[in-house]
């Protein structure tokens, strides 16, 4: 009998082989780096940090917090998360409480949402959503939201037709 865990990814069919190259995990670094994004929290295992735009914001309401906890490994879904894992899902957990202590959400509630596998997962890596301030969007606002919206979605479906477009790498036979 097999006790090794199985990963979801590695079996589910709906999950990519590869993420598009702009939601890859290693551009978490680089996006803070390079954007001046201001870090609200980290240690040796997690990084929590301001999210300028939200990718699941509400056409009818928007955040006044949006803050991103993330693991400085690789994984790709919570599913990767395992009983191996408590040193950092504990971190993780921590994380999201040292966000909402520093950022004082624990006084007046917040939210915490993840997603996992496509199509609620937007991105290659796995992430933790801290959201506080929930407030209406203006009629201005909402058609803004609304053009930004198909903007990204024309630009994912155009690297995602793009991934999937290429040739799959021959097979030599020996």
């Amino acid at each position: 009998m097999d006790t090794e865990p199985v990963r979801l990814t590695e079996v589910l069919a709906v999950a990519p082989e590869r993420w598009p190259k702009r939601v890859r995990h290693k551009t978490l670094r680089k996006k803070l780096r390079n954007k001046g994004i201001e870090v609200v929290y980290e240690d040796e295992h997690v990084v929590a940090f301001h999210q300028i735009e939200d990718d699941y914001d509400s056409p009818q309401h928007t955040w006044r917090t949006r803050v991103v906890v993330a693991p400085k490994r690789e994984l790709h879904t919570l599913m990767d998360l395992g009983v191996a894992d408590e040193a950092l899902t504990t971190a993780l957990l921590h994380g999201i409480q040292q966000v909402a202590l520093k950022l004082n959400l624990h006084k007046e509630g917040f939210e915490v949402r993840a997603d996992c596998m496509p199509p609620y997962q937007q991105v290659g890596y796995l992430r933790f959503k801290v959201r506080a301030g929930k407030r209406d969007r203006t009629p201005e606002e909402k058609v803004e939201h609304a053009q930004a919206e198909r903007a990204a979605f024309e630009e994912l479906r155009a690297e995602m037709d793009a991934l999937y477009d290429e040739e799959p790498p021959a097979q030599t036979t020996p």
